[in-house]
């Protein structure tokens, strides 16, 4: 910048009458400054502290109205802020506190900025004011740039247990054969299970196809159970809706347990009181509604476990981990949770018409996710091994939804035809129950917990 006069708001030159004016102006300034850090309006109080700039080639200047400037004696160059060459640090080095004028101290203005974060610089005076605005400053930086000590570990509380109800469908014998045209199929039984008056507190078991002794084995924890509720117990054939005379309403009204179709005939049903609840009981009951002269039964087993809430949505590991703080006794089982059954398709036409019969097949890629390398996929009748899942190409679609293909490291026996269903071949808990083995079903994309884990 270079030097203008005073009347233009310009840094006169040193030496001029304009300079001499400036330095007396600076002198008054100064016993001002003086009265700002004694605190009181006697100028004598206390002399203006110095200025903490070392000059080298540079001096510092003052105008008319008392505003500072620096000019350099040997380029002649005058500029208003610190120049950089000449800017010292007092407080930036914990190591130099009490040497703070050592000229090796010297930071750029841009770094101080940064290293304290801050949007600008002013000069310290020497002195017990400057000493004290200088502390002041340091105590910013190590508190701002002092690592702080790690924090001690948090311990979380250990898992509650809370108790609910298990319920086991083990079996039925002796059903009616309900299809439409008897002799040519037999029913398609499946079981619900409901607490009387809780309409959300609801499963059911899978449908098994053309059995009249159908076994199941699946095992439920009924949400909602309170000592004193009832239990009721319903089969059903499961009907195509286009073979129903009451198919026309499809649906029960809303909730949890209407996902029945109205057309599903029912093939016999079992009220247990909450008396034989509290029993935990394993047995075999005669079905009531079952049909003229039919004799059927249905075998349950009954029991009210432990069950660790707090562990829904953990990942597994950790899961694994706090169950075994508060169950040091009981052996933890994971077991993946089955996904809905996918469906076998094509984007092409050979393989829409013929079929597949090589080492692959289509899927839908959102349905493919679950499938890992040596998983075994057991489609229509049999039982395969995934080898890997093929790359998608946004030209195999099927009603807007990517396809790719499952390659086999098994062939695939005979054919198998669009829309057949396919599952994920997964491991199951041993029937029965245990009092030593808790088990725990997580999600194999997440890895979280998906299911209460609970003894059983």
């Amino acid at each position: 910048m270079s030097p203008g006069t005073a009347d233009s708001g310009g840094m006169p030159k040193p030496g001029t009458a304009q300079s001499r004016v400036a330095t007396m102006a600076s002198a008054q300034m100064r016993a001002r400054t003086s009265n700002l850090f004694s605190g009181g309006g006697d100028s004598t109080a206390i002399a203006a502290p110095a200025v903490g700039v070392f000059a080298n080639e540079w001096t510092r200047e003052t105008t008319e109205t008392g505003k500072v400037y620096f000019f350099n004696k040997s380029t002649g160059a005058s500029q208003w802020h610190i120049p950089n060459d000449v800017y010292k640090s007092r407080f930036f080095n914990p190591d130099k506190i009490l040497a703070y004028t050592k000229k090796d101290e010297t930071v750029p203005p841009s770094v101080a900025h940064a290293m304290l974060g801050v949007d600008c610089m002013m000069e310290v005076a020497k002195g017990l004011e400057g000493r004290e605005l200088r502390d002041s400053m340091v105590t910013k930086f190590h508190h701002l740039y002092k690592p702080a000590a790690e924090a001690p570990p948090v311990e979380l509380p250990p898992l509650e247990e809370t108790r609910v109800l298990r319920v086991t469908v083990v079996q039925a014998r002796g059903l009616r054969d309900a299809d439409f045209m008897p002799g040519s199929d037999k029913s398609d039984p499946y079981c619900k299970c409901e607490i009387m008056g809780k309409p959300e507190a609801t499963f059911r078991t899978p449908v098994i196809r053309d059995c009249l002794d159908p076994v199941w084995n699946h095992t439920e924890l009924v949400p909602g159970y309170e000592e004193g509720d009832a239990l009721l117990f319903s089969v059903y054939d499961e009907d195509d809706v286009s073979q129903n005379r009451n198919a026309s309403s499809s649906y029960m009204n809303d909730g949890p347990s209407q996902m029945f179709l109205d057309g599903d005939e029912q093939l016999g049903r079992l009220m247990i009181s909450d008396d034989e609840v509290i029993r935990e009981s394993h047995a075999e009951y005669q079905l009531e509604d079952a049909g003229k002269g039919i004799e059927a039964f249905l075998e349950v087993e009954l029991r009210v476990v432990s069950a660790f809430p707090g562990a829904m949505g953990m990942s597994t590991s950790d899961a694994l981990l706090e169950i075994k703080r508060v169950r040091k006794d009981c052996d933890i089982v994971a077991y993946e949770v089955p996904h809905e059954p996918g469906e076998v398709v094509s984007f092409d036409p050979l393989h829409m018409k013929q079929g597949y019969t090589g080492s692959f097949f289509g899927v839908f890629e959102e349905q493919a996710v679950a499938l890992t390398p040596g998983c075994s996929v057991t489609v229509g009748n049999q039982t395969l091994v995934v080898d890997h899942v093929g790359e998608s190409d946004p030209k195999h679609q099927v009603r807007g939804s990517q396809v790719v293909y499952v390659h086999l490291s098994t062939p695939i026996k005979g054919v198998i035809r669009n829309k057949t269903k396919w599952t994920k071949a997964l491991k199951q808990p041993e029937p029965g129950f245990n009092e030593k083995r808790i088990i725990l079903w997580y999600d194999c994309i997440t890895h979280e917990v998906a299911r209460l884990p609970h003894i059983g």
